[in-house]
């Protein structure tokens, strides 16, 4: 799982090898001591300040080229590290990234009420290498950007700060850093975009250490609670896609630590009711408006299905032990009720897992059946 936050940094990585050949950028820059310093004085808050200004302007034009090139250069002194690779030591000290938060917090802010699309994701770049309280509620707020294209950007920032916490990359206190979890949750659960319930996924997929599971359970919520509000209407594709991701994504998690043995109880609990909540949902989109035309590989309902079913059953094996795992059976009955339009059959086996005494009433999972339901 931890390819769905790498995309980010491997795009973080490549605006630096821009920044290092750019000679007039490596000549308007900080010097490692004012990065790495712990002890911030005047003669640094200024040498700061004038970096900001020189170069955050450049945030906010229309020219692609110079806008990309204050990006980087903003970006650059947070990043800078020796050594490489897994070995590579980051020099930015948690001083310096609150005075550089703080004399950056402004210059970020106009980014947003430009107009410029741009300018705005440039804005959420620097503000996700920054990784600080102060440019925090930036990130949050730009959720509710007109733009998708931004809304999507703010969410993955927030997915990016929340690895930089756990590779303690980050000035963020923990009232922040839970508050990115809970909005990335809610915003899941409510939003009607599928590519943006992607990308709200993969953020809270971000994560690599300490917050993981936190994070992922988080996810879980957010996504049962998607499910459980769609009807037999929710059959927008690009919506069953982004469960899809996340459900294969859970599914490969599970497995993970099943197999060597330190799966997380709370985050199986939540794959197990997640995997309840999928199924619940690809049995209703089968007879719902256009469901008719949802064949396989044509759709990826089928292999929602599939894949909630085998996510719901190792949560029983991790929780409750291989006796109390049903047996699979929407491998085989799933795509043929998809070809005939009809869901009767494939609503038997859901029940057994969220009907009236179903699997997932029962202890430790203990959900109500109305709770998988519209």
């Amino acid at each position: 799982m931890g390819t769905n936050s790498r995309w980010l940094r491997l795009g973080v990585a490549a605006t630096l090898v821009v920044a290092a050949c750019s000679t007039t950028l490596r000549a308007q820059t900080l010097s490692d001591q004012l990065v790495s310093s712990e002890s911030i004085g005047q003669r640094e808050e200024d040498s700061i300040e004038r970096f900001v200004r020189d170069m955050a302007p450049g945030l906010r034009s229309y020219d692609v080229a110079e806008r990309e090139a204050a990006r980087d250069a903003l970006i650059e002194p947070v990043f800078r590290s020796t050594g490489g690779g897994d070995q590579a030591t980051f020099l930015a000290s948690r001083r310096f990234r609150i005075e550089y938060g703080r004399r950056l917090r402004s210059e970020l802010e106009t980014c947003f009420d430009s107009r410029n699309v741009g300018s705005a994701l440039a804005a959420l770049a620097v503000s996700a290498a920054v990784a600080t309280d102060q440019v925090f509620d930036l990130q949050a707020n730009a959720l509710d950007d007109s733009s998708v294209g931004v809304r999507y950007a703010a969410a993955m920032s927030l997915g990016e700060v929340l690895a930089a916490v756990d590779a303690q990359r980050a000035a963020l206190n923990e009232q922040n850093i839970a508050r990115a979890i809970e909005i990335l949750e809610n915003r899941l659960a409510t939003e009607t975009n599928g590519i943006l319930v992607d990308g709200l996924a993969r953020a809270l997929m971000s994560p690599q250490g300490e917050l993981r599971n936190d994070a992922l359970s988080a996810m879980c919520r957010g996504l049962s609670a998607q499910m459980a509000r769609r009807g037999a209407n929710g059959t927008d594709e690009f919506m069953v896609t982004a469960f899809l991701n996340a459900m294969v994504a859970v599914r490969d998690e599970v497995r993970t630590g099943i197999g060597r043995d330190n799966l997380d109880s709370a985050f199986a609990r939540h794959a197990g009711i997640l995997g309840g909540s999928a199924m619940a949902f690809s049995e209703r989109a089968i007879e719902g408006p256009g469901g008719r035309s949802l064949t396989p590989g044509e759709s990826n309902l089928d292999e929602l299905a599939i894949a909630s079913e085998v996510v719901a059953a190792l949560s029983v094996q991790a929780l409750r032990g291989l006796d109390d795992v049903p047996p699979a059976r929407l491998d085989t009955i799933f795509r043929p009720a998809m070809e005939r339009g009809e869901s009767s059959p494939v609503r038997r086996v859901v029940d057994e897992w969220v009907g009236d005494g179903g699997v997932f009433t029962q202890p430790p999972f203990s959900v109500s059946p109305d709770d998988f339901k519209p």
